[in-house]
Parts: C-alpha cells; structure tokens; sequence
C-alpha cells in the first residue's frame, strides 16, 4: 500500500489521501461505497505525469476518521472535500468519481462550481432514479439484511461481482487491502456508515438538476456493469438507457462506453479510461 497523508478539516475529522505527481492542475479522485483511495492505481500511475494525482479515503472509509456521530450522507462527504481543498490550498481542482464517489462529484459540482474545471464520473450512481415506493422497498430490504456490505463475506461478493471479467488479481488486491481495514472499524461505525451511504443514494437524488451542471463532464461506463441499473427495481433498463437519458440532460456532455468492463471500469479498462480522461482533460 502506499504511504498515506492525512490532514485535518476541523470538526474532529482527518481525510487521509495519496498525493502523487507535480501540476498546478489538480485531480482530486473519489472513491464509492465501502472502498477506498487504491480503487484509482492504475489511473494515478499514468495520469500522475501530467497532473497532481490526490486520491483520497472518505470519512469513514480506509484511513480516514471514523465515527458513529458523522451523518456519512453525500452532501456532508461534498463539504469534507470542500474543506479539505481549503486546507490544502486548492483553488480549483478536477474531480473524478467512480459509482458513489460520481454521486458526490456531482453535488459537489452543483454546490461549488467555483471550485471545478471539469468533471470525471465513472458509472457513477445518482444517474438511476428511484421513486418514493422503491426507495421505501429497498431501505426495507436493507433492514433485511439485502443490499448492505456489512461484513467481510458481504464486502467480497460486492467486489468481486464488480468486476465482468471478475480479474482475481485485481479484485484480490481491494479485497486484501480493504480486510486490513476491516480492525479498525467498530462493527457499530461500518454497519451505521454503509446504511446511511445508501439512504443517501436513494435520498439525495439528483436527476432534476443535471441540467444545472454547467461544466463539461465525462461520462465513463462498462458495457457490462451489473450494478447499474438496479435489476431488481428496473430490470427493464439497461446501463446504456440509464446512461443515455441522464447524460442527455446535461448541457456540455460526452458518454463513453468500454466494452468487456463492468462496474470497476477504471481498474478493468485502465488503458482506454486514461486515455479518454486525458483527452478529455486537455481539452
């Protein structure tokens, strides 16, 4: 694993992050559900020759700080990398999120887009949109027990199932990496994190204001990702329909889809995801 910094934003919370490469352009990369900053290697050891690469672990994720007190919704994560690029002095950065991580990009793009040059998603969730009778379905399946990555069996099925191709080598690398963080989360603070991360998704739906996202965006998916759309709620959708409908909502826009890749797009088709970020970021 890498060396991690960390740094402090007030409130009692430390953001640990990788901080690779030398530019005044600034990458800041936003990782989803229950993961952490290594889901981005394989882009940040390319990308790191022309950017400076921070890759960074989400309050109550990896090595960050850990509390059964935070509300772990979208927004409070869209405000903790507000602060953090105040502590670092970042003026403005790009920022690339995968699933969960482009949900939050995406508000924070809505909330300060005084802060952004461009915008990075890669499947991001926040594209699907839920009603308020399937949200209330899943939140009871979730009390259930379904749809919550609350131990280490959980957490390996939803990684390796992330994957088309379900590449061992580098499924086996998060799953082996996330297991060493697994003892210094209190069972408490996971379960409470990973529920209230997924209410959040459900919650702080963003569809109506795409429109309003005013900078340009890229759009990553992988022709064979299994988690967008949801199968159970919309096995009518694909991951194209959902794609196509929300991307077309937003102003300066351009969707990309990598065949043989699923969720994990950026790890599974690093090559062709670097090589459509940097077009893209050197426009």
């Amino acid at each position: 694993m890498k060396t991690l910094e960390k740094v402090s934003i007030g409130h009692g919370i430390e953001i640990a992050y990788t901080d690779e490469g030398k530019s005044d352009k600034v990458l800041i990369f936003i990782h989803g559900l229950a993961n952490y900053h290594g889901v981005w290697t394989k882009n940040t050891e390319e990308l790191q020759h022309h950017f400076r690469c921070i890759s960074i672990d989400l309050p109550g994720n990896g090595l960050s700080s850990k509390s059964t007190e935070r509300p772990y919704s979208l927004f409070f994560y869209a405000e903790c990398i507000q602060l953090m690029m105040k502590e670092l002095q970042i003026e403005k950065a790009f920022l690339v999120g995968h699933s969960m991580g482009g949900h939050i990009a995406m508000i924070f793009a809505l909330r300060y887009p005084n802060l952004l040059e461009k915008l990075i998603l890669l499947a991001p969730s926040g594209f699907e949109q839920f009603s308020s009778l399937e949200r209330n379905w899943m939140k009871q399946l979730m009390d259930m027990g379904s749809f919550l990555i609350s131990d280490e069996s959980s957490l390996v099925n939803a990684i390796q199932n992330s994957f088309y191709k379900n590449s061992h080598q580098q499924s086996s690398k998060i799953i082996h990496d996330l297991k060493s963080y697994f003892p210094q989360h209190k069972g408490l603070h996971w379960s409470k994190m990973v529920r209230a991360n997924i209410h959040a998704m459900l919650d702080e739906q963003i569809g109506a204001f795409l429109i309003e996202l005013k900078l340009p965006v890229l759009v990553i998916f992988g022709k064979e990702d299994a988690m967008i759309p949801n199968k159970m709620i919309h096995p009518l959708e694909t991951t194209e329909s959902i794609a196509k409908k929300a991307v077309a909502l937003i102003p300066d826009s351009e969707l990309h889809f990598i065949p043989q890749a699923g969720h994990f797009v950026q790890m599974e088709a690093s090559n062709s995801c670097n090589k459509l970020m940097l077009e893209f970021l050197k426009k």
